[in-house]
Order: structure tokens, then C-alpha cells, then sequence
């Protein structure tokens, strides 16, 4: 795995996108595609006290997030797949992970917020675009693979 291509997913219908070019994007290179997707289950320094509460909870939330991880396979032909589950802030563990494994890019979906609702909430895209040291593609939940618009 030299430069991977680094895909995050929510595991939302709005990652859907961001997954084809990221397929797209990995098979042009011949780089490896790593899925990751961030639980905030578990309790982490910045987050003592996670959505779950009991262990039991927390033990089916981790299932069902490995499971769904397992299901996503690239759209592109030839594309080999790495999976990651990480822990913690999502912008912090996607950014950490990137450079780790020396991502040559970061794809992820957004949301499509705008307005007031961005500005209380934030956007883990954007923080991840304004903390990582590779280029990231954030691809809007309408853009398909063909879009003008979304292929430069």
C-alpha cells in the first residue's frame, strides 16, 4: 500500500457518491482503496462519555458498524479494498488515519448543510479540508460519475 486512496463513509446514502469516485479514483492510480468509517461508541480522552452507555450497546453498535464496513466493495473493477474501523472525533481520527497510511487523497460525501444549520453544527468535511496535508474530494450526495460538474 504505498498511496492509498483514503474513503470515509458515514454509512449514509450521501457517502454512496463518494464512494464511486473514490473506486474511480483508486483504479486510474492502481492504488489500494481503504474504506474507513469513525464510531464514536467507545470512550475516548475527548469524548469520556459516548452516545452508548452500557457495554451491551456499545458492543452492538460496534457489530453492526463492522458489519456494514464489511459490506462495501469498490464499484470500479480491480480496485483491492483495505477496511478500517477507527475510534473517536471523526475530522481528527480521518486526518490521523490519512497520514498514517500516506493517503495520497481523502474522499468523503457531505451532507450538503449550508447556511445557519453549518454554521452552529460544523462539517466534519470541512474540518477535514482544512486540517489535511493531502488533497481531499468532497463530493455532494446529487453528483454521479459522469457529471461535468463532478469530473473536472
Amino acid at each position: 500500500m504505498a498511496n492509498p486512496i483514503l474513503y470515509v463513509t458515514d454509512f449514509s446514502p450521501n457517502s454512496v457518491p463518494a464512494l464511486h469516485h473514490a473506486s474511480k479514483l483508486a483504479a486510474q492510480t492502481g492504488e489500494d482503496l481503504v474504506v474507513a468509517h469513525v464510531s464514536d461508541v467507545l470512550p475516548t480522552p475527548d469524548n469520556p462519555s459516548p452516545v452508548y452507555h452500557s457495554l451491551p450497546s456499545i458492543i452492538a453498535a460496534e457489530t453492526a458498524a463492522k458489519e456494514q464496513l464489511d459490506q462495501i466493495e469498490p464499484t470500479a473493477p480491480g480496485v483491492t479494498i483495505v477496511r478500517r474501523l477507527l475510534h473517536g472525533d471523526p475530522a481528527e481520527e480521518i486526518i490521523r488515519h490519512a497520514n498514517e497510511i500516506r493517503a495520497q487523497m481523502i474522499v468523503l460525501g457531505t451532507h450538503g448543510r449550508t447556511g445557519l444549520l453549518k454554521l452552529l453544527m460544523g462539517s466534519v468535511a470541512e474540518a477535514v479540508v482544512r486540517g489535511a496535508d493531502c488533497p481531499v474530494v468532497v463530493v455532494k450526495p446529487s453528483t454521479t460519475i459522469g457529471d461535468k460538474s463532478s469530473d473536472g
